[in-house]
């Protein structure tokens, strides 16, 4: 519906925002298609009688839509589908770090290999979280921090896997936390989402900030050189 777009482009966190407005701009068309059941490109009236049949439309329609935007309209439409389950770290591959570990180049290390920028911190194991750990944060870390325990967010927040993406989409939004725990019914921790995750999801592909992911300025120049002549050839 256009509610959940209209929440996201007016509340996003600030290191998304252009992924957003970028997909605010994309879903334009369909937003007006379900606005006056018009079909896209053309004036001829036509009314959906399910969300299956839209879909087939969007597919149908290329002069209008390009390949990403129709794949970014089905995403966005069939997102709310989605369970959390689906789309989260499993817990059997997850990195996690001990509220007791030392802050060094052996945990800096591991933590950097692993992908990722935001990890659980646990007691013992990982039905015990008790804080979330945030690479941002061990730059500037004050020299007296030892432990884990001394940088760690205590900030702990939990949803069930059987929930919606639009849930914890709206979850993300209201507490500015971007890592929940997933648990099952027994209160057990089935692995953690990320609004990585979701907005992934929603788009359908990887976020990735090339300019984070590379230092060399010989492959920053490359990469915009490569976009522009990707751009040429559409």
């Amino acid at each position: 519906s256009q509610a959940w777009l209209v929440r996201m482009a007016e509340r996003p966190a600030m290191k998304y925002e252009p992924q957003l407005q970028k997909a605010a701009h994309t879903l334009k068309p369909i937003l007006q298609l379900l606005a006056d059941s018009r079909v896209l490109g053309g004036t001829a009236q036509l009314t959906f009688y399910s969300k299956d049949e839209l879909l087939q439309e969007v597919e149908r329609d290329t002069k209008v839509l390009n390949k990403d935007e129709r794949l970014l309209i089905k995403q966005a439409l069939l997102y709310q589908d989605v369970l959390v389950r689906d789309i989260m770290i499993p817990r059997s591959v997850l990195t996690t770090v001990e509220e007791n570990e030392t802050i060094g180049p052996l945990l800096l290390d591991r933590l950097h290999k692993s992908g990722h920028s935001r990890f659980p911190v646990i007691k013992d194991d990982l039905d015990h979280v008790v804080g979330v750990l945030y690479m941002h944060e061990l730059v500037p870390l004050d020299p007296k921090a030892k432990k884990v325990s001394d940088a760690m967010s205590r900030k702990v927040y939990y949803v069930h896997q059987d929930k919606k993406l639009d849930h914890v989409l709206q979850a993300f939004l209201r507490t500015k936390h971007h890592l929940f725990m997933v648990v099952n019914e027994f209160e057990e921790v089935m692995g953690v989402v990320s609004i990585e995750d979701v907005l992934e999801t929603i788009i359908g592909r990887k976020i990735v900030d090339e300019f984070d992911q590379y230092e060399d300025l010989r492959a920053v120049a490359k990469l915009a050189a490569d976009e522009r002549r990707k751009a040429r050839d559409i």
